[in-house]
């Protein structure tokens, strides 16, 4: 957001380090997910016109959909010489199954004067004008990161799978070798009813807490690594 609290999005970002080498970031083109207009009805005194059109006369504020715009899609990394040094591409999942909208109101003055087909104008009636737009509640979710060749690592390629938290489950990276590591996240709730009579675990399940308590990577069938989160000392 700028100093006047409206939010500024870019498509692209370049950022340079002293050394000359630089980063280039391309999101989400605003294009694609443009706000939505807000359903407008008109109320003349006494009588609400439940005929519902779209406002378009800037009066009310939209449906925003900033939060499917400010999504990373390519990041490059380049040397002082603009070699490539490593790049990277994303891919998101809207998760519209989840999507919650919450309806809000907005009401201004569209002018007084009404023209009923029966008893002719009436200047006395003032004309309000109320504007229905939603902010909506959607899970974002990063599907694939993909990893081309560089000067410091090997393509690869990153998958995440969610649970019905939306919540990454586990998380898969495959490279063209045919190395697959797989990185396996434990929550609370993960745990059956009766190993979870464990009072902090019972605690952070209470408590909807969706952190991972538990992280098993293996590779090719082995174990590479095992930690489990202590729980903080305010549960």
């Amino acid at each position: 957001m700028n100093i006047f609290g409206c939010s500024v999005e870019y498509e692209k970002v370049i950022e340079y380090l002293p050394n000359g080498s630089y980063t280039v970031n391309t999101f989400v083109p605003i294009e694609t997910c443009k706000d939505l207009l807000p359903d407008r009805f008109l109320y003349y005194g006494d009588m609400l016109d439940i005929t519902s059109q779209k406002e378009l006369t800037e009066k009310m504020p939209r449906t925003s959909l900033a939060w499917q715009r400010n999504l990373i899609k390519e990041s490059t990394a380049y040397a002082a010489d603009s070699s490539i040094v490593a790049r990277q591409t994303f891919e998101y999942k809207i998760d519209s199954i989840r999507l919650v909208p919450f309806k809000n109101h907005s009401v201004c003055s569209w002018g007084s004067g009404v023209f009923d087909s029966q008893s002719g104008f009436h200047p006395q009636k003032s004309v309000l004008l109320i504007g229905e737009y939603s902010w909506l509640s959607c899970p974002v979710l990063i599907t694939t990161q993909r990893a081309e060749k560089g000067r410091y690592n090997f393509p690869s390629i990153t998958t995440y799978d969610y649970n019905g938290s939306s919540v990454p489950r586990t998380i898969t990276t495959s490279t063209p070798d045919g190395t697959t590591t797989i990185k396996n996240l434990i929550y609370p709730n993960d745990y059956a009813p009766a190993e979870s009579d464990d009072t902090w675990i019972r605690t952070m399940v209470d408590r909807n807490v969706l952190l991972p308590i538990e992280e098993i990577t293996h590779r090719q069938d082995y174990i590479i690594e095992a930690r489990s989160i202590v729980p903080p000392d305010c549960l």
